[in-house]
């Protein structure tokens, strides 16, 4: 099934290891957490900060979360009607073979969508959203969009930031289109709605889609966007320790 495959590569006497678990065991920030205290270990170091909430705690809050203001949100979120028109046309045949494609800004392009951002009041979040939703609705040829939206999930209790488990959630995010709605405008009902959507984190896909009056079989989203601010590789390689080289992939 999918998971973290992560590779340390081997120098001069020193050994290879190679850790595969499933995603639904871990996620990105516990993967760094476990790694840093392995290497702290390794080097006979004392181990970082307990964490002040246990992935039990975790769990008792979620269970613990206002469904009657998730559902009175979700409902909302697709007044509008059904699931949006997603990335790939419905089709029996198996998927064909995945291609990483990677782009990087320039310096100069990075500090102009922030500059762009700020001024509307969002985050770079937002613009990575806006930007999906552009190539989705492009794409499909309608206005209206829908894509998963990876949240951590530490935001649910304070004292989350070195729980160890997988506490992300993927929410549904719709948006509209709209040619005669500026960028800057666009942005900010992104940053409304991520904001207000993120207390009902704790829905899951089940729940969304009875809120939302969508059939049982409605696919929610078929594309996901996960934005973060630094990649699990710069912050191992920030760590240092007894890593000479390594990589992580979600397989």
């Amino acid at each position: 099934g999918p998971g973290w495959r992560v590779t340390l590569f081997p120098g001069p006497h020193r050994a290879t290891m190679v850790w595969t678990i499933h995603h639904a065991l871990i996620d990105g920030a516990s993967l760094a957490l476990v790694l840093e205290e392995l290497g702290a270990l390794l080097q006979d170091l004392p181990p970082g900060p307990e964490p002040e909430q246990s992935l039990a705690s975790f769990s008792a809050a979620l269970a613990l979360q206002d469904k009657a203001a998730a559902k009175g949100f979700f409902a909302a979120h697709f007044a509008d009607g059904g699931g949006g028109q997603g990335f790939l046309p419905p089709s029996d045949a198996p998927p064909g073979r995945k291609r990483l494609v990677t782009r990087t800004l320039t310096l100069g392009d990075s500090d102009a969508l922030r500059a762009v951002t700020r001024a509307a009041g969002a985050t770079t979040l937002n613009a990575v959203q806006l930007a999906w939703g552009l190539v989705l609705s492009r794409w499909t040829g309608q206005p209206v969009v829908d894509f998963g939206l990876v949240d951590s999930g530490r935001s649910l209790l304070p004292g989350l930031d070195r729980t160890v488990g997988c506490l992300i959630s993927t929410l549904p995010m719709r948006l509209t289109i709209d040619g005669d709605c500026g960028v800057a405008a666009m942005l900010a009902a992104l940053r409304r709605t991520t904001l207000e959507m993120r207390p009902h984190s704790h829905a899951s896909p089940t729940e969304v889609r009875r809120w939302a009056g969508l059939a049982g079989r409605t696919a929610l989203f078929d594309t996901i966007v996960m934005y973060s601010r630094a990649t699990l590789e710069g912050r191992m390689r920030k760590l240092g320790g007894p890593w000479l080289d390594w990589s992580v992939r979600l397989i």
